[in-house]
């Protein structure tokens, strides 16, 4: 392809994993719909020739905000036509990381079937069909600068990372109004700490570094370390011996590269930890989780199911 090129207006396939999400109580489903700026390696047909493709921030712009073309289908695994249908789209919204959707899932027996196999884990991907209308290529990457979203597909195996179903909820959120001034519902430190005491903390946007981790006790004193930990077992008063994984900096900075490696200790990677219990794990899962939120990130979907495990 030429540096700058419009593609041929045919409809174009690409898969999407699929986490599940943490609430399951109603029949609207919240997506990310396709990431941006994430290369991937893809195939099309006729020749089936692999190269790599990214989808720009805006790639959709148009299509979504002309009115009446933002009505897609959802399907299941591409099942074409009306009777293919098992949702529609409600709204869309572009984020940095990616085109957000709602989509309501109707309620029928299709419907009903396609929730039961997501929460059994077996639809696992999302699928986007679309048709490519502008494109360039830099670097060796095709990059899709315009694109026209026909359908998004639930189906069982996905092939680009990136994708989520981020909720499940009974409605769309109703448009923000303006509302009263609330009362001063600052709390005191005596509030916090009891808070503390049940287990609780304070729930802040924190800043966040991608800086090379150094979780060395050396760097913190007791206090920080503490801090710092996901696991403290209880059997030692000193933090140093008797806690583990910091994934907090010194002076609270999340580190997204300490965020990744605890969860992956946690799922048992590098021997995972010792002389930790179920629960311990779990609640351990659950701060970490509480800590990629604060970072803006999404917590991978192996940690949610640890923090539900107990």
């Amino acid at each position: 392809m030429s540096a700058t090129e419009t593609a041929e207006r045919v409809t174009l396939v690409r898969s999407f994993e699929l986490p599940l999400a943490d609430s399951w109580d109603g029949r609207t489903l919240d997506v990310r719909v396709v990431p941006y700026d994430t290369p991937a390696t893809v195939a099309d047909p006729p020749d089936w020739m692999p190269y790599r493709e990214t989808f720009l921030r805006g790639a959709f712009e148009k299509q979504l905000s002309t009115p009446g073309r933002d009505r897609v289908w959802m399907n299941v695994e591409h099942e074409q036509g009306f009777r293919g249908a098992i949702g529609r789209s409600l709204r869309f919204d572009d984020h940095a990381d990616g085109l957000h959707g709602s989509f309501g899932v109707l309620e029928n027996a299709d419907g009903d079937k396609a929730l039961e196999l997501i929460r059994d884990g077996f639809l696992t991907g999302l699928s986007l069909e679309f048709k490519a209308l502008s494109s360039r290529r830099l670097n060796g990457v095709v990059q899709r600068v315009r694109a026209q979203l026909d359908a998004v597909a639930l189906c069982r195996f996905p092939a680009y990372e990136g994708s989520a179903v981020l909720a499940m909820r009974e409605e769309v959120d109703e448009p923000e109004t303006e509302l009263e001034p609330l009362p001063d519902m600052t709390r005191t430190s005596d509030v916090d700490d009891r808070l503390a005491a049940l287990g609780f903390e304070p729930l802040t946007r924190a800043a966040k570094t991608s800086k090379p981790w150094n979780g060395s006790p050396a760097r913190f004193t007791d206090e920080q370390y503490k801090r710092s930990t996901l696991v403290c077992r209880g059997q030692s008063d000193a933090p140093k011996t008797d806690c583990s994984l910091p994934v907090l900096e010194p002076d609270g900075t999340r580190n997204t590269n300490a965020l990744g490696s605890a969860a992956s200790v946690l799922a048992g990677g590098r021997g995972g930890l010792a002389n930790i219990t179920g629960a311990q794990k779990a609640t351990a899962a659950r701060k970490l989780i509480r800590f990629y939120n604060q970072a803006g990130i999404e917590p991978p979907l192996g940690l949610r199911q640890l923090a539900g495990s107990a």
